[in-house]
């Protein structure tokens, strides 16, 4: 909410109340551009037939998405209003002030044999879309999204609706939480050649997350669309610069939803354009009671709620990857579920026969020696109860604070050993050589 109030206020363009100043936090070199024009789109909906917070973000989704496919086709038309227009790019004031100035500015601004009917054809000109996430009702796309079982997701992120639009011939680029997995190896290079694709006028349409752009000088990037404000001022300025680096009109849009909803199953009213700019703070920190006490437990001791954990760094240490374990239970069935980070399946193992169950992996060689190798180290443990409740039950490890004294302590009772020794080095050379024990605690 800051940062729309802050860019309404300092944002450049046709009003003169929302032109950057020297005073602004954006340095002055960057901030004054007259061929980006920035518009503020509206997203405002009934929300009386809202029952819960999944209903606001799928309502939410759905007029953001409409508000997107509107403005790619109103782009090419809108672009050509600025192009005709300088009163639309320069204020008032400025215009009276120096008329010859800002007429051969606002020239210099022309796009060369514009052509509105033309915008999409051969690629000529391009639009990147900023996404918040990289799945889901705000991400950039679900192509890579399981929901169980290794079915896909219904694809419902940006790329995917927009894909289809017509003109449009559209890539994705996203950043991934690993790269040992094979869906973000995928990912990155998928990412990668979209990413030389557009560059190379083979897309115009870039659908990303803020990971993209980074270094990319592309003069005939005509639009961004922020799908959700930015984080900062600071943060939408560079995103919001990769258009019009040839120095002619470019647009710059934000989808902004400013309502603050009530739902019957939420206590507190709902800026859910907010809630999705602090998705990362709120899911990193809980809380100052909750940093303390795990601070506290840090120093005195660790616990851990189950072993799960303990078999997973077994898994990753020994094929250096990254997969997650899942403990299940149906009735007698008692189960280990293994997976990638996308929850692309490994397959399970039985945890009251220890024998591995592959069915539907999407790595079978790496599934085919993840299993003997956890029924291997869980035999080795010579277990005296049923294998499912040892997984369930907590461990514990000393902490820092007390790892740290018992060091000192061990420490401290090596260093005086030896300087006694060395004490009495002149006076008992050969009592020193004699006596081999080690009086280390």
């Amino acid at each position: 909410m800051m940062f729309l109030l802050m860019f309404k206020e300092n944002c450049p363009g046709n009003d003169e109340k929302r032109r950057l100043t020297e005073d602004s936090i954006i340095r002055s070199e960057y901030s004054k551009r007259n061929e980006l024009q920035y518009v503020i789109e509206d997203v405002t909906f009934p929300t009386e037939a809202l029952n819960n917070i999944w209903d606001l973000k799928r309502e939410l989704s759905d007029k953001k998405r409409v508000k997107v496919k509107r403005l790619l086709t109103n782009i090419p038309d809108t672009i050509d209003e600025f192009l005709s227009n300088p009163n639309s790019v320069f204020s008032k004031s400025e215009w009276e002030l120096n008329e010859k100035g800002e007429q051969e500015s606002f020239n210099k601004l022309q796009i060369e044999n514009y052509v509105p009917a033309e915008f999409y054809s051969m690629n000529k000109n391009a639009t990147l879309i900023f996404c918040p996430h990289t799945k889901g009702l705000f991400g950039v796309t679900d192509k890579f999204k399981i929901v169980k079982a290794g079915v896909p997701a219904i694809p419902e992120g940006f790329y995917d609706i927009l894909s289809s639009q017509s003109e449009i011939n559209a890539g994705y680029f996203m950043g991934s939480s690993s790269d040992s997995d094979v869906t973000s190896k995928t990912i990155q290079e998928e990412s990668f050649e979209n990413q030389d694709k557009f560059i190379n006028n083979e897309l115009n349409l870039m659908v990303a997350t803020k990971a993209f752009g980074m270094g990319i000088d592309k003069e005939n990037i005509r639009c961004t669309i922020h799908i959700n404000y930015p984080g900062s001022i600071e943060s939408y300025v560079q995103e919001a610069g990769r258009a019009g680096r040839d120095r002619k009109i470019a647009l710059s849009y934000i989808l902004f939803n400013d309502q603050e909803i009530a739902l019957p199953t939420e206590e507190e009213l709902v800026d859910h354009d907010l809630d999705i700019n602090m998705y990362f703070h709120k899911n990193s920190f809980k809380g100052v009671a909750k940093e303390l006490a795990v601070i506290d437990e840090l120093l005195t001791e660790i616990y851990f709620p189950n072993r799960t954990f303990e078999l997973e760094n077994l898994i990753n240490n020994e094929f250096d990857t990254n997969v997650k374990c899942n403990y299940w239970e149906g009735g007698h069935n008692k189960r280990l579920y293994v997976n990638f980070n996308f929850s692309e399946p490994l397959g399970y193992l039985d945890l009251n026969t220890l024998n591995g169950f592959p069915g539907g992996t999407v790595n079978p060689p790496l599934s085919a020696q993840i299993f003997p190798l956890l029924k291997e180290y869980i035999e080795s443990l010579n277990i005296n109860e049923d294998v499912y409740l040892w997984l369930q039950r907590s461990d514990k490890q000393i902490g820092i604070e007390k790892y740290s004294n018992q060091k000192e302590r061990v420490t401290f009772s090596i260093l005086q050993w030896v300087l006694q020794q060395h004490k009495g080095a002149g006076k008992n050379i050969n009592g020193m050589a004699q006596d081999s024990r080690t009086p280390f605690i």
